[in-house]
């Protein structure tokens, strides 16, 4: 069966298979979105799912500031010589190397500094506190757009991550355009977590113009691609198959409207 035929007959969750099937807007659409706020999960998620949007919003001279909710302190635990203070530093520092690639001046990258996996539980004072702390940079912002991590992508800090930035952005004032984009469900194109045709129209952007950048933006991230890190064989790694997922021309995205109509 082809992968044309898998979509078809498998419909919701299948919105990631025979991505080319989805519309592909051209790069001058970014002008639709105004002042745009990214919501990373992880350091390394902002450039991986939308550094090509990201890259042509800051050559349009678009505002865009990107938040980063956990430290990425967790990707390599059993390593010496890069404890999680450490490794959260540097991390810091490759999220601001790799957004500088893409355009963004240091003062539009923002951190949260959560803890991986320490994003707190829902309907708790510490996630009330966490998501008004978010709210309050929201507002200072004034998004007319936020591109937040896909809501079931797989992995629970994408989860959290979600709920932290529905929970900041129903209490602003005007609710903004509300755009989302999966990371982990690429992996998992056939799973429960993928989006399907009932959770908003996907579509593509063309990023190739800026392409080039947003590979010299992923490369700015030796501690997740292999190369900085040594001393713990099973820390994570983006290997070659995960990294073609996002080294495509396009970026894909799922819309499912306004935030107050979710």
């Amino acid at each position: 069966m082809n992968t044309g035929s898998a979509a078809r007959m498998l419909g919701k969750g299948a919105t990631l298979v025979d991505p080319h099937r989805h519309t592909l807007r051209p790069a001058r659409a970014i002008r639709q979105l105004g002042a745009t706020v990214i919501i990373a999960p992880h350091p390394d998620d902002e450039t991986l799912g939308c550094g090509g949007l990201i890259s042509l919003l800051a050559a349009a001279s678009q505002r865009v500031d990107v938040v980063v909710i956990t430290d990425g302190s967790r990707s390599h635990p059993r390593s010496v010589a890069y404890p999680p203070s450490r490794l959260a530093a540097v991390r810091k520092q490759e999220t601001i190397n790799a957004l500088t690639v893409l355009g963004v001046p240091r003062r539009c990258v923002h951190f949260l500094d959560h803890p991986d996996g320490g994003v707190p539980p829902i309907d708790t004072a510490a996630f009330t506190a966490a998501a008004t702390r978010l709210h309050m940079m929201l507002d200072h912002f004034a998004p007319d757009t936020i591109v937040a991590p896909w809501r079931r992508d797989p992995h629970a800090d994408h989860v959290a991550g979600w709920g932290l930035t529905r929970a900041a952005g129903r209490r602003l004032r005007t609710a903004p355009r509300w755009i989302e984009y999966p990371v982990w469900a690429w992996t998992q194109p056939l799973g429960a977590a993928a989006p399907g045709p009932s959770d908003g129209e996907a579509w593509r952007l063309d990023i190739s113009s800026v392409l080039h950048r947003k590979l010299a933006a992923i490369a700015e991230y030796p501690s997740q691609t292999g190369g900085l890190i040594h001393d713990d064989p099973t820390g994570f790694v983006l290997d070659a198959n995960l990294l073609a997922l996002f080294c495509q021309p396009w970026e894909l995205f799922i819309e499912p409207g306004r935030l107050a109509d979710d």
